[in-house]
């Protein structure tokens, strides 16, 4: 009777085992063609594109006369924005138990004023604006940008692209200055928007923002393969891609990526998701 007991459990718990099992697998497979279904492709092709940079520009002086404060500052006589005469008070600083008060040496507007120096400005001024180092090959001294700030339309070119590279958020940038044809509504330290259209790049790739994934500082592009075996992930399944230019929508890359491809788009599912396939890795 004991030996009767004992086979009837095992034999339930088989089939226990195996409907746990077979439960398992119909929930994983009907996931799998949920993730499957949720996935749309994009073929990959070459194609022109056109750059265009969008960026914030600051009104600078462009020529300056720096004049130091050598002793402790007593006072100031003008405020930044003046406009100066040759001869007129700028400060007033002690030095060796001495008041002395500095004059302009030049007509002028007061472009910078600290606890260190006045400077003194030209009527001449530049726009001053951030340059992604991804446009630095697209950009030349004497290309032509537009400057707008409401109903105030300006044309110039570019001057300078300087070499020190200022790093935000990963991303390196070159302070880049822009001569203005026409000045007279511009003020210094006024803000205006600016567009550079970059020259044509021939046979670039142009894919969706939403078929890009970015981890750690790095962007991946998921193929097509990767949906025979959607839970796990393998190296055949991607590519790190480089980017050379944005849109409101797309990723720009050189022709030397992803030529011919069909990859996945995931705007159904969990960014999270995919990021923790990627981070398996």
């Amino acid at each position: 009777m004991d030996k009767l007991v004992k086979k009837k459990k095992w034999f339930f718990g088989v089939i226990l085992v195996i409907g746990v099992f077979l439960l398992f697998k119909a929930c994983t497979s009907q996931a799998t063609k949920e993730l499957v279904k949720s996935v749309s492709l994009h073929r990959v092709e070459l194609a022109d594109f056109s750059p265009e940079y969008d960026a914030i520009a600051t009104v600078v002086a462009k020529n300056e006369t720096r004049y130091p404060i050598e002793g402790m500052l007593v006072k100031y006589y003008v405020h930044l924005g003046d406009v100066v005469k040759k001869g007129d008070k700028l400060f007033m600083f002690s030095s060796m138990g001495k008041d002395i008060v500095l004059k302009s040496k030049s007509p002028g507007i007061v472009s910078e004023l600290n606890e260190g120096y006045v400077a003194i400005a030209d009527d001449n001024m530049q726009l001053q604006f951030d340059l992604p180092q991804q446009y630095l090959g697209s950009v030349s001294i004497g290309q032509t940008i537009q400057a707008t700030s409401g109903p105030n339309m300006w044309q110039g070119e570019i001057a300078e692209i300087s070499g020190v590279i200022i790093n935000k958020n990963g991303v390196e940038y070159y302070g880049t200055y822009a001569d203005i044809s026409s000045q007279s509504t511009l003020k210094l330290g006024m803000e205006v928007d600016i567009k550079i259209r970059m020259n044509t790049i021939s046979d670039a790739i142009m894919i969706p923002l939403a078929a890009t994934i970015q981890v750690n500082g790095q962007i991946y592009v998921i193929k097509k393969s990767w949906l025979e075996h959607p839970l796990e992930l393998l190296s055949d399944d991607y590519v790190i891609v480089q980017a050379i230019g944005t849109t409101e929508s797309m990723l720009v890359l050189d022709s030397g990526q992803l030529q011919g491809a069909d990859i996945c788009i995931f705007s159904g599912i969990s960014s999270d998701f995919i990021k923790e396939l990627v981070k398996g890795l």
